[in-house]
């Protein structure tokens, strides 16, 4: 996932900057995802919550902030793609 690439499993959420809620990261099949988590002896995915109204713009900014330090410190470790 840090490489830019889906994920498959669902096991990396983040908060969504439009509303706040948090949701999966893109997933590489989310029509199989629960067929996925059967494969390894993971129940099913929890649901993804429906789209709420919009963040202020201030707190939207602060889950962008948040996203960003977080891309920022796995480049600087390593772990993921520039």
């Amino acid at each position: 996932m840090h490489e830019g690439r889906p994920q498959r499993f669902r096991s990396q959420w983040m908060d969504d900057p439009r509303d706040g809620k948090i949701r999966p990261r893109t997933l590489e099949d989310p029509e199989r995802v629960n067929e996925f988590h059967a494969s390894v002896g993971l129940g099913p995915m929890r649901p993804v919550p429906e789209a709420g109204p919009d963040l202020p713009p201030e707190q939207r900014r602060g889950v962008e902030e948040n996203e960003l330090w977080w891309r920022e410190w796995l480049s600087r470790e390593g772990m993921a793609q520039n």
